[in-house]
């Protein structure tokens, strides 16, 4: 779209430039965008409101620099690997991961204008996320009463055996609140996360789910799965380099969340790698 004062000009998929004022509320009836959805093939297009004219969908190109292009700095090292490279590609590693979590908070901040038009285009999509967060809902109620069943029992646990601390602890922890869960029928995080899947999130994209709505949606959605979506070129393969750091970390005793962080990768594509799948 190409804007001038005053006015507003559109290209059609002929190429033709159609200019109107946007202060005429003839030529913004007649002009306006629309989004549209083929009903056979799925496609979303835009045109005009008695549909005589096909706007083009154009791309927007940006400037890069390696850096951009890379999940690891630690790949633009040089044969030698400096250890002042290893400094600098380490610190990268940090701005970039800073700017993923920006970009994720960006997403929860709800800042996507909501669409009547693309909420009808995509109404089965919203209809499944409605779904899949009524289902989310219902195991809160559950998993709060197992979480203060397990907490009573660790309190109690904890009074008898003081010195209970560090690692024993933790597998105390873990037994109690997998005992409960399964007495009250409640079902662990990973399990009950909302996973958006490819259509739903162009959905969201497109405005189609109002912003209040939007915020309880990924709130209740897997992380991991967020953070794909967020990322650029989120499903690139790990390289070989980034493979054999990951389990040099591993071997340094980082958790799974902290080589995620370190790496600009999500903990589901840490876990997978270290386990040898490939």
């Amino acid at each position: 779209m190409i804007r001038r004062p005053g006015k507003k000009t559109l290209i059609t998929e002929s190429g033709k430039k159609i200019t109107w004022d946007i202060n005429n509320k003839t030529d913004n009836n007649k002009y306006n965008p629309i989004m549209k959805k083929d009903a056979k093939t799925g496609k979303v297009y835009f045109t005009n409101k008695d549909e005589t004219i096909r706007y083009k969908r154009g791309m927007r190109t940006d400037n890069t620099t390696e850096m951009n292009e890379v999940t690891n700095a630690h790949d633009l090292e040089s044969v030698r690997h400096h250890p002042m490279e290893k400094l600098y590609a380490d610190y990268a590693n940090s701005m970039k991961a800073l700017a993923n979590r920006a970009r994720m908070e960006k997403i929860k901040t709800g800042n996507l204008e909501y669409n009547r038009t693309a909420a009808k285009i995509y109404a089965k999509e919203v209809s499944s996320l409605e779904a899949k967060l009524n289902e989310a809902k219902k195991n809160k109620p559950k998993e709060r009463l197992a979480t203060r069943l397990a907490a009573a029992e660790i309190k109690r646990k904890q009074e008898a055996d003081p010195a209970l601390k560090g690692e024993d602890l933790r597998k105390v922890s873990q037994r109690a609140i997998t005992k409960y869960r399964e007495e009250v029928g409640s079902i662990k995080r990973s399990a009950r996360s909302i996973k958006i899947e490819d259509k739903e999130w162009e959905a969201i994209q497109a405005g189609a789910i109002s912003d209040n709505r939007l915020k309880i949606i990924l709130d209740n959605s897997d992380p991991d799965i967020l953070r794909q979506r967020a990322m650029p070129k989120a499903g690139k393969s790990p390289t070989n380099t980034q493979i054999a750091r990951m389990k040099a970390l591993a071997n340094s005793n980082f958790t799974i969340k902290e080589i995620a962080e370190k790496m600009n990768l999500s903990s589901s594509t840490v876990s997978k790698y270290l386990k040898g799948v490939n």
